[in-house]
């Protein structure tokens, strides 16, 4: 069942894209959740350290790392189309 099938049949109005949001606030709350994709994958509240640790190995470095890289080639980009009319932000 997908993910957002369990979520309306739990009762909630709430599209794939709401729901990763939802997610999205609750870690930031400090909620342990954790994810693991294909089958049987889903949302899940770490059971100990160690899966809290592979998560953040597997799912949130690599997605950082892929971030900061677009980010790179983007600011690249964006230095030679606009020139000295593109100024980096300070973040």
């Amino acid at each position: 069942m997908k993910m957002v099938e369990k979520v309306r049949d739990a009762g909630y109005d709430l599209d794939e894209r709401e729901v990763r949001g939802v997610i999205h606030d609750l870690r930031r709350e400090g909620h342990l959740i954790i994810g693991a994709s294909g089958e049987g994958g889903g949302y899940f509240l770490a059971k100990n350290k160690k899966e809290v640790d592979d998560f953040i190995a597997k799912e949130i470095n690599s997605h950082a790392m892929d971030l900061l890289q677009t980010k790179r080639i983007m600011r690249k980009k964006a230095k030679e189309e606009f020139g000295d009319a593109y100024q980096e932000s300070l973040l």
